[in-house]
């Protein structure tokens, strides 16, 4: 079976503390988390990362649903927007120093020029 290209865009957020602190393993663990946010409450210590795996077998399945969490350097993000994006387009933007910007185009050259795409991926700089 031959793979599909996919292109998605996300907005991670880092889960914290209502003090603000990360479960990261230090003050607080994923697994502090997991028993305050679903109630579960896990006798055994688990790693942070055996406890994303609890979440994604034994809840996220249930509800036939990727998990939201991901795990990157023992630090814990939620996933709070995803949206799918034609992988054959993008025309991102960013400014290099106050006078230069860098563009990032990927386009069907059948349907557009890159001159247009730089348009697009400005105009959308500017709009942020």
């Amino acid at each position: 079976m031959m793979s599909e290209m996919e292109r998605r865009k996300a907005t991670l957020k880092m889960v914290t503390t209502c003090s603000g602190n990360p479960y990261d393993g230090n003050e607080w663990t994923v697994q502090d988390y997991i028993s305050m946010e679903y109630g579960v409450y896990i006798q055994e210590p688990l790693s942070n990362k055996e406890c994303i795996s609890f979440l994604e077998e034994y809840y996220w399945e249930e509800f036939d649903e990727p998990s939201p969490y991901f795990l990157v350097n023992d630090v814990l993000f939620k996933k709070v927007e995803e949206t799918y994006l034609d992988s054959e387009y993008n025309a991102s933007a960013h400014w290099v120093s106050r006078d230069t910007v860098e563009v990032d185009c990927t386009w069907y050259n059948g349907g557009g020029s890159f001159e247009e795409v730089v348009e697009q991926a400005i105009k959308s700089l500017e709009e942020k």
